[in-house]
C-alpha cells in the first residue's frame, strides 16, 4: 500500500484517488478515502491558534456551508449544526490548550 500526502482545502467528505494505469488497481492505486478536518482549525493552518478565532466567529455568524472544512472545524461538538452555545466552549478550551484539537486526518476507507 502506498502513502499519499495531500492537502484538501475547504472540502471534507468521501473521495477516491486513482492512477490511470489499469494494472495499478491491483496494487491499491485506486482507493476511496475520506478528507476530514481538525476541529477548531478554521483557517486550515494545521494547528489551532489565535488566527482561528475570527474565522470561528465568522463561520457561526455567517453560517458556513455544511460539508466545508470551515463548517467541520467550527462544529466542535459534531452535531452538524453551528450553535454558539455548544461550539464556543469546546473551541475556547482547544484554543487555550486545555483540550487539544480533535485529531482528524485524511484516511483511506
Amino acid at each position: 500500500m502506498k502513502r499519499i500526502i495531500a492537502r484538501f482545502e475547504n472540502f471534507t467528505g468521501r473521495y477516491s484517488y486513482n492512477c490511470h494505469i489499469l494494472e495499478h488497481e491491483e496494487r491499491e492505486m485506486m482507493r476511496p478515502f475520506e478528507a476530514v478536518c481538525i476541529k477548531g482549525d478554521t483557517n486550515q493552518g494545521t494547528m489551532v491558534d489565535g488566527q482561528d478565532a475570527g474565522l470561528f466567529v465568522e463561520a457561526i455568524v455567517v453560517e458556513s456551508e455544511a460539508g466545508t472544512a470551515r463548517f467541520c472545524a467550527t462544529d466542535r461538538d459534531g452535531n452538524r449544526a453551528l450553535e454558539p452555545v455548544y461550539d464556543l466552549g469546546p473551541f475556547g478550551d482547544c484554543l487555550l490548550g486545555s483540550a487539544g484539537p480533535q485529531e482528524s486526518v485524511t484516511r483511506p476507507r
